[in-house]
């Protein structure tokens, strides 16, 4: 009798162990998985069509001007945001320009950025500069 209980067992043993096995290889929509997960840095390099975080706080400043300290800014494609702190209009290589601190706030953390936008001949501000100071 123990012997047979020994084999009955065993053999459930190896049944569950094969059920666990072949029930593990699909996901819970039957679809097979191969259970890899892959992580790494959002890429630098946006599509056609997105703004960078430089050109939001850019439309900012054109629509604002010198009223845009304190204003704040959203990418809704990088998720970044940030509040504008300071504005100074200057002068460089003849062109009028804004000189501009942001805050940036993404998952990788807060920091400050320091900038500065140009007019073209045309009246159209350009960024000549938004680095992390």
């Amino acid at each position: 009798m123990l012997r047979l209980l020994r084999k009955a067992a065993l053999l459930f043993v190896f049944a569950a162990l094969a059920h666990g096995c072949a029930a593990s290889a699909q996901d819970a929509v039957g679809q097979r998985s191969d259970g890899t997960i892959t992580t790494a840095s959002v890429p630098a390099v946006t599509a056609a069509g997105e703004e960078t975080d430089a050109e939001i706080v850019l439309a900012v400043l054109a629509r604002e001007v010198l009223d845009a300290v304190g204003h704040e800014w959203e990418n809704p494609v990088s998720g970044a945001r940030g509040r504008i702190t300071a504005v100074t209009r200057q002068e460089a290589d003849g062109q009028d320009c804004l000189a501009f601190t942001t805050t940036r706030q993404s998952f990788d953390g807060i920091h400050l950025y320091r900038g500065l936008a140009c007019e073209d001949a045309t009246g159209f501000l350009h960024t000549r500069a938004f680095a992390m100071l």
